[in-house]
């Protein structure tokens, strides 16, 4: 209910005008729609925790059989013909594979359910502490990294230096023919920093820029360019789960930019309350 008073026009008495709105639909609504966003929140946590509790049964057992393959090759290897020694070997890259798989979902689902608190972290500090990993990389394919100053945001310290470390692995693994220019630059859109991390590497086709944030999806084989195809999903969790997007632009050939936005006020993890000033 709301009321208010219109002036008088001249000579006249004035009046009150009133509004009688009801909002019980309207609220009905927003409480369905609050009812099942909770909803979905602790149907993908759960997903995420069975994902984790799998994934983490699955690696010891997995581990064992690639240590039995192992010992095997050592104890009776030179006793195989050629056939029972290839097959051999293909079982134990193939339990490698399987390996690295079930460590890369246990990875993923550890940004959600095993995720640090939230607190100011430096970029540039970020920055520094990944190219420092990397210089033996950097120095060997002659790369160079330009670079403007970043900001300080409220995140998961671990969680971005994995991303800063995924991407500018990313670009030096898919570098070109030339020497490798990797720039990372920040610019202040208002609620949120945009991140972009330019490269002059082989780029990617248009039709594949949601693909490589696909799980094992991969555009190369393992012979061509080694990996794990996780990476990137990696990189899209992390950054969903700090309230931000991740997307590429890309020309083959040329290179790619990847884009990352960071809310100045992000979401808080689950179990965490928000000190207001």
């Amino acid at each position: 209910i709301s009321a208010w008073r219109a002036a008088a026009a001249s000579g006249g008495a004035a009046r009150i005008h009133g509004l009688v709105e009801d909002r019980t639909e309207r609220r009905a609504a927003d409480e369905e729609m609050a009812r099942r966003t909770a909803a979905l929140a602790r149907s993908n946590a759960d997903l995420d925790e069975m994902a984790y509790v799998v994934s983490h049964d699955l690696s010891k057992p997995l581990g064992q059989i690639a240590r039995f393959l192992e010992m095997l090759d050592q104890e009776a290897g030179k006793r195989l013909d050629a056939d029972s020694r290839a097959l051999l070997e293909q079982a134990r890259r193939s339990a490698g594979r399987l390996e690295a798989m079930v460590d890369a979902v246990l990875r993923c689902a550890r940004v959600e359910s095993r995720g640090e608190a939230f607190v100011p972290v430096e970029l540039d500090a970020v920055l520094e502490r990944v190219l420092g990993r990397l210089a033996d990389e950097l120095r060997e394919t002659g790369a160079s990294v330009v670079r403007s100053t970043l900001p300080a945001v409220r995140a998961d310290e671990a969680q971005i230096e994995q991303l800063f470390q995924n991407l500018l692995e990313n670009a030096l693994k898919f570098r070109a023919e030339r020497p490798p220019r990797i720039e990372v630059a920040a610019a202040d859109e208002g609620e949120h920093w945009h991140l972009e991390f330019r490269d002059n590497g082989i780029g990617i086709e248009a039709k594949d820029a949601e693909r490589v944030f696909v799980m094992f999806q991969r555009l190369h084989t393992e012979s061509e360019i080694p990996g794990s195809g996780i990476g990137l999903a990696l990189c899209r969790r992390i950054v969903a789960r700090h309230g931000g997007r991740i997307w590429v632009e890309s020309l083959p050939g040329r290179g790619s930019t990847f884009h990352v936005t960071l809310p100045k006020r992000p979401p808080l993890p689950a179990g965490e309350r928000r000190e207001e000033p």
